[in-house]
């Protein structure tokens, strides 16, 4: 966890302001009636997207992230932020009960290994004062594969296309990705454990420099559970709520919105 996002090009990635999609947005309202009762705490905060509308709309915020230059960018920022450089494995600076309100956005979660982050959905059972409600998103295994070698589908549905120009376009597309993938080819050299429910392949994002963890609808309910903590709802990234009775769905990703049981 942590090599590679203090590089400068990925910092740059993670330096907008706003939802990262429908799914995050529609989560997010789900929790504005409580936000401003909420003491908040922001895991993998980046270069501070979720702090510009989190820090503003809570009772407190504190944002933390295992990437310092990514923290600095994020106060210089937001100043008047609580950020810190802090390791998502390991919360207990904090005390039980302290938050309302945990987040770790844009498939954070995905970086730890499966153990790391049973441990993770566990702390934040402490960490949440009962009721208190964990968002987070998470990559979907049974979604469009991000292992497969970058846009060589797009590339072939090109080459497909008649007139010689589309031919062109598809290799120029093609060839700068295909170096980007050969210099960041330790993900595929990487190990790849996996499990029932769940595995860990290179992550298109980045042009593959990064390995992460993907699970299947089921798997990722039966963690949540397996912490203590209740699903509320399930996004999808469109927005669109996933039915209680869904094996599995679509998209790359997915939101879930937990909580913890007030017993």
């Amino acid at each position: 966890m942590g090599r590679g996002w203090d590089s400068l090009m990925v910092r740059l990635a993670y330096r907008g302001s706003g939802w990262s999609d429908d799914g995050e947005q529609a989560a997010v309202a789900a929790l504005l009636p409580a936000l401003p009762r909420s003491r908040v705490l922001d895991v993998g905060v980046g270069a501070g997207r979720t702090t510009s509308f989190l820090a503003e709309a809570a009772a407190s915020y504190i944002g933390v992230d295992l990437a310092a230059r990514m923290v600095a960018d994020a106060r210089r920022r937001f100043p008047s932020a609580d950020l810190r450089v802090a390791d998502a494995r390991d919360l207990s600076a904090f005390a039980d009960g302290a938050f309302d309100l945990v987040v770790f956005s844009l498939n954070g979660v995905d970086c730890l290994s499966h153990e790391e982050r049973e441990a993770f959905l566990r702390d934040c059972a402490r960490l949440l004062a009962p009721g208190g409600a964990l968002l987070f998103s998470t990559h979907n295994l049974d979604g469009p594969s991000f292992a497969e070698v970058p846009s060589l589908r797009d590339a072939r549905e090109r080459l497909a296309k008649p007139g010689t120009a589309a031919k062109v376009e598809a290799v120029l597309a093609l060839v700068p990705r295909l170096l980007l993938a050969y210099r960041n080819a330790h993900a595929y050299t990487a190990p790849r454990p996996a499990g029932d429910g769940w595995a860990v392949v290179p992550l298109r994002a980045h042009e593959f420099r990064f390995v992460a963890h993907f699970a299947r609808l089921p798997e990722v309910r039966g963690s949540i559970a397996r912490a203590g903590l209740e699903l509320e709802t399930a996004w999808s990234r469109s927005g669109a709520a996933i039915p209680e009775t869904a094996s599995s769905y679509d998209e790359p990703y997915a939101h879930f919105l937990c909580r913890r049981l007030s017993s």
